[in-house]
């Protein structure tokens, strides 16, 4: 693993196969209303990881609400969701929330079709007044190649 900067204060260590996305990738798969520090892929592109930021007037003492809010929201975007986690751990010192789940979700007009299988390892924090996302998604036919990758590269994130 070597060490990349996400930002001026938070820095990670990625896989050696993992790079970053292009441009149009970045743009097609996270237009939304976060801004994103960093989208990395493996060589094959089958890993989304991504850490994205966006203001936000909650704070850390408002965990238990947003672990509530949080998961609704990751239910209503897929037809079907089974978590196999969600807890709050300290990361770098830092509490997260952490989802790891199996959803299936249908594909978004224009983007994708079809229905999709997908493991997915989100966390999210408080960070400087910032809802701070960290994101890692993989085919869930893969999620055993992958699934141990998600929790170590999110233990090597450094807040400063």
């Amino acid at each position: 693993m070597h060490k990349v900067k996400v930002s001026d204060d938070i820095s990670m260590r990625i896989p050696a196969n993992y790079g970053n996305m292009s441009p149009e990738d970045v743009s097609r798969k996270y237009a939304g209303s976060s801004t994103v520090f960093i989208a990395l892929t493996d060589y094959q592109q089958a890993v989304d990881l991504s850490i994205s930021h966006k203001p936000t007037r909650w704070g850390r003492n408002d965990f238990p609400v947003l672990q509530d809010l949080f998961r609704g929201a990751i239910s209503e975007m897929s037809e079907s969701v089974n978590f196999t986690k969600e807890t709050i751990e300290r990361i770098d010192d830092v509490p997260f929330m952490i989802f790891e789940f199996d959803a299936v979700t249908k594909g978004s007009e224009g983007l994708t079709s079809g229905t999709q299988k997908k493991y997915s390892y989100i966390a999210y924090t408080i960070y400087h007044g910032e809802l701070l996302t960290y994101n890692f998604t993989c085919a869930q036919r893969l999620k055993n190649q992958y699934q141990q990758d998600a929790p170590t590269i999110l233990s090597t994130l450094k807040l400063k």
